[in-house]
């Protein structure tokens, strides 16, 4: 998650969400794992969330190339969600070990 420490700091959050639960509604989160297809951020800085990801073959490829999208950055590339299920050591390095579950080794078997 994302969050702004002037307008949208964790303590502030967390009060949100527990007002929400008090008054039993829910707080959803909205994940977008579109990556923006750059090799540069705005600061001409390396861009390490494509670079590593497309280095470390971690997005969807259709025939042979970086399979691209187009949502609000512009083109993006998309992480292969399934890939932590079927790769251990993408799962090890991407992943906190808290929501690694034994249970998704049964799919392999």
């Amino acid at each position: 998650m994302t969050l702004d420490p002037d307008r949208f700091p964790l303590d502030r959050m967390r009060d949100i969400v527990d007002y929400l639960h008090e008054h039993d509604q829910h707080y959803v989160v909205m994940v977008d794992p579109a990556v923006a297809y750059q090799e540069q951020k705005y600061d001409n800085l390396t861009y390490e969330t494509f670079t590593k990801g497309r280095d470390e073959g971690i997005f969807l490829y259709k025939e042979g190339e970086i399979f691209k999208g187009v949502v609000w950055p512009g083109v993006t590339s998309f992480p292969f969600v399934f890939k932590s299920v079927f790769d251990p050591p993408f799962t090890n390095h991407y992943l906190p070990q808290r929501l690694v579950q034994p249970q998704h080794s049964r799919l392999l078997e």
